[in-house]
């Protein structure tokens, strides 16, 4: 595995380059959104739990609103 991970221990988490949320760098976010259970990360809407920038889910999973 390449490139360099800083992170701030007990606060944040890496989250790898596959999720693409900003194209090819990697991005800390911090740890209260790692411990929201997966089947809360599909609210879509208002009422989303975890902000469009720290959302884990790729957007081919996400659910369809129409």
């Amino acid at each position: 595995m390449s490139g360099v991970y800083r992170v701030i221990f007990g606060r944040y988490r890496v989250i790898p380059g596959w999720y693409r949320m900003i194209p090819d760098r990697y991005r800390v976010i911090p740890d209260r959104y790692h411990s929201i259970p997966r089947k809360y990360h599909l609210i879509c809407g208002k009422n989303r739990m975890i902000p469009d920038r720290y959302h884990l889910i790729r957007r081919e999973y996400h659910l369809k609103t129409w």
